[in-house]
């Protein structure tokens, strides 16, 4: 009997190097997220849902799933106020800076420098915490160390 192989991980293969410390791969990750992210502002209407059904085998990719938990966590730390959370909301729905700036009665170039801020911070905030968790696992090893010099 044949065996083939299958490559269950494909689809996921291209969101394994995106990180949250390159600028333009979380602007990317923003202004494209209604196409990305086949989950974001799913609608449940009543008793049916459009996915969550025992024995549903829609394909989930979870690698663009948990990029997007980070990066709803990132923004809910970084935003600094309602103006910028519907900046981000609209560009993650998929209107573009024009569109933005149309609907919120303000310049493109506004819409697209509070994008970068928040790009910005949210850069930041990922490094931030990198660092802090490689001083703590130094820390640790560091302890460890000492543990087996004082035995």
């Amino acid at each position: 009997m044949g065996a083939v192989q299958v490559d269950i991980h494909k689809n996921e293969r291209p969101f394994r190097r995106l990180s949250f410390s390159d600028v333009d791969a979380i602007e990317g990750l923003i202004v494209h997220r209604s196409n990305l992210d086949e989950f974001y502002n799913i609608k449940q209407d009543g008793l049916s849902a459009s996915f969550g059904f025992a024995g549903d085998v829609t394909h989930m990719n979870e690698e663009i799933i948990v990029t997007y938990i980070t990066l709803d966590d990132y923004i809910g730390k970084v935003i600094g106020n309602k103006f910028e959370l519907d900046v981000i909301s609209m560009y993650q729905d998929g209107y573009s800076s024009k569109e933005i700036a149309i609907c919120l009665k303000i310049s493109k170039k506004e819409v697209e420098n509070i994008l970068k801020n928040i790009v910005t911070r949210i850069k930041v905030l990922n490094d931030s915490l990198y660092f802090d968790s490689i001083k703590t696992l130094s820390e640790l090893d560091k302890r460890k160390g000492e543990e087996k010099i004082s035995k």
